[in-house]
């Protein structure tokens, strides 16, 4: 009767082990859209290349504020943008915790057009109540005078 007893146990045990590890694997695979189509993330691998009849750029930067993280602007060429706005865009997916779009947008002004040129607009992301050492990412921006020869 003893042995029977520890097989049942055992079994149970091993069916309550068998049924967390399912629970937890669904959890996981919960379909989370990496990003809505609305709100393309911007690629820092690639420039982002404007010409003269572009008036704004918009920047969208994966973020997560639940965290306690969100980005910062570092540094700009504030004579070729002006920052027009920065709003954050919740995921579609109604998760506690589920990342969303940092957005923000650039005015272009007539002198990023005056000469064909390389420059660097640079975010990070960080803590508020941290100085420094978070996560930077650089975005390029490859202007082009618009002139051809």
């Amino acid at each position: 009767m003893k042995l029977s007893q520890n097989k049942l146990l055992f079994c149970l045990a091993n069916l309550i082990l068998f049924l967390a590890i399912i629970s937890t694997n669904a959890m996981s695979q919960v379909p989370v859209e990496k990003n809505d189509t609305k709100y393309p993330l911007t690629d820092f691998s690639k420039p982002i290349l404007v010409h003269p009849q572009t008036q704004t750029i918009t920047i969208n930067l994966p973020a997560n504020p639940s965290t306690g993280y969100q980005w910062y602007l570092l540094q700009y060429d504030d004579k070729l943008f002006e920052p027009m706005g920065y709003q954050y865009i919740p995921a579609k997916v109604k998760l506690a915790g589920a990342p969303g779009v940092s957005s923000w947008q650039f005015q272009l002004k007539k002198a990023a057009f005056l000469v064909p040129r390389v420059t660097h607009i640079q975010f990070e992301y960080r803590r508020s109540w941290e100085v420094s050492g978070g996560n930077r990412q650089t975005v390029t921006i490859v202007s082009n005078s618009g002139e051809s020869k």
